[in-house]
């Protein structure tokens, strides 16, 4: 399953990237795939581009993946990740508090949607801190 992160970069481009770089690490280790356009940042240093080239090229990233996983913190880019995802049908999860309780939820979730297929289908948006 691949994972979009989603999280405040701006504030703190460096702090930012090494918080999903954890998150990210986490998930591999429990056998899902991280996709992190914070990566993009050590491109940036290197070879600078207008904000628009970088959220192109998230988008295009997201549009790929199973869910979005927005982790917490203001963040206006995120909050965009988000609404494309919808726009996209690509499934929410909001939180951070316990990546565990999330990562048991996916599979949870990985287990009923093979058992009931059909709800599958119906990708909504999830706030997964008001169950942790």
């Amino acid at each position: 399953m691949k994972i979009y992160i989603a999280a405040p970069y701006t504030s703190s481009p460096e702090q930012n990237t090494q918080r999903v770089l954890r998150v990210a690490n986490q998930l591999i280790e429990k056998g899902y795939t991280p996709v992190i356009p914070h990566l993009y940042h050590y491109l940036h240093l290197t070879f600078p581009h207008d904000y628009e080239i970088w959220q192109r090229l998230g988008w295009e990233l997201l549009e790929g993946c199973d869910v979005v996983l927005r982790l917490d913190g203001d963040s206006p880019g995120a909050d965009q990740e988000v609404k494309h995802a919808h726009k996209h049908g690509v499934q929410v999860f909001f939180g951070n508090d316990s990546l565990d309780a999330f990562l048991e939820f996916l599979t949870f979730r990985e287990r009923y949607c093979k058992k009931y297929p059909r709800h599958l289908a119906q990708k909504k948006a999830f706030n997964f801190s008001s169950v942790i």
